[in-house]
């Protein structure tokens, strides 16, 4: 079956990932950042934390523009298109929509049932009408973001699901599951189109590359598998973090892997070959997430140690 692909990718001027550095480190929270996104026009950083404020800030200075009580169990954070809702999906079972111009909710979605089965993940799609959401009940969820309707659920995952991501030309959903397989699924009908399975791995994060033809997935025993989306052959199995791998981007240009870890490191691999080029150190605990600006130019990142660092390179 051929894979949706994106356009043609233009040609890009090479970002040279190897000189970047901590350019800021930002301070404020009180409790470990869970969570980080950037609005889509690269301005803007939106975290949480354990102390349960989201907080907003300005990429270029790093000041902290605004900070917003009442966030409770987070997990993971999405921004529409446009730039005016935030999404948060939480561990009490809820996905919750807020104006980011206001931090006024606006509405709440009740997703989940059944013990902890909360919202691991979220995307939301290229028209910015849609939520999907992938949880630990074994499924994924479907959503109007108007309505708030609850419009397909689906099922075929016999383990958690712990993440969830688009193909690039937006047609396709990708699940990775702790029942140790990827799925591929139809996002008009729903239908699974594909499924990519190991024997010994507990699928964690994923990251697709814009071409469409490769997908990495990290997994629990810290390992990074490589797939080959139009045969479904797995390409290689890389290693080389110490701990739990908690994030995992391709950049823009398709060419160079990063990925994020417990063991407080950021690293970047050549995608093609597996190489590791570049570690990244700073962090004084965990790191929990990760986000990169749309031009790739700009790496974030969240941490135990309650603190945010931007990466890039010092002109």
């Amino acid at each position: 079956m051929p894979i949706p692909v994106a356009k043609e990718i233009p040609e890009r001027k090479a970002i040279a990932y190897q000189d970047f550095s901590c350019l800021q480190t930002l301070a404020g929270h009180s409790g470990s950042v869970y969570a980080v996104t950037l609005t889509p026009d690269n301005q803007q950083i939106v975290s949480w934390s354990l102390d349960k404020t989201l907080k907003i800030w300005n990429l270029a200075t790093g000041d902290c523009l605004r900070t917003q009580a009442g966030f409770s169990s987070v997990n993971s954070l999405s921004i529409t298109p446009d730039g005016k809702t935030l999404i948060s999906a939480s561990w009490d079972e809820t996905l919750t929509l807020w104006d980011l111009a206001t931090g006024n909710c606006w509405q709440r979605l009740a997703t989940l049932t059944g013990e902890d089965a909360f919202a691991s993940s979220i995307v939301i799609t290229r028209d910015g009408k849609r939520i999907i959401s992938s949880s630990w009940d074994r499924t994924l969820k479907i959503w109007d973001l108007e309505t708030g309707e609850y419009l397909r659920q689906l099922e075929g995952h016999i383990g958690d699901v712990n993440s969830v991501i688009l193909s690039p030309d937006g047609q396709q959903i990708f699940s990775g599951s702790w029942d140790g397989t990827i799925r591929r699924w139809d996002l008009a009908t729903g239908e699974c189109l594909q499924i990519l399975k190991s024997r010994s791995h507990q699928f964690d994060c994923l990251a697709i590359a814009p071409d469409g033809q490769t997908l990495v997935a990290s997994s629990k025993d810290k390992a990074l598998t490589f797939w080959d989306l139009a045969t479904g052959k797995r390409l290689k199995i890389i290693r080389g973090h110490s701990k739990e791998i908690v994030g995992i981007l391709i950049t823009p240009d398709g060419k160079t892997l990063i990925t994020a870890s417990w063991d407080e490191t950021i690293r970047f691999w050549d995608l093609s070959t597996g190489d590791c080029f570049k570690f990244l150190g700073g962090h004084s605990g965990r790191i929990w997430a990760i986000a990169l600006t749309r031009d790739g130019k700009t790496l974030v990142s969240g941490s135990q140690d309650k603190t945010i660092k931007i990466w890039g390179i010092n002109s």
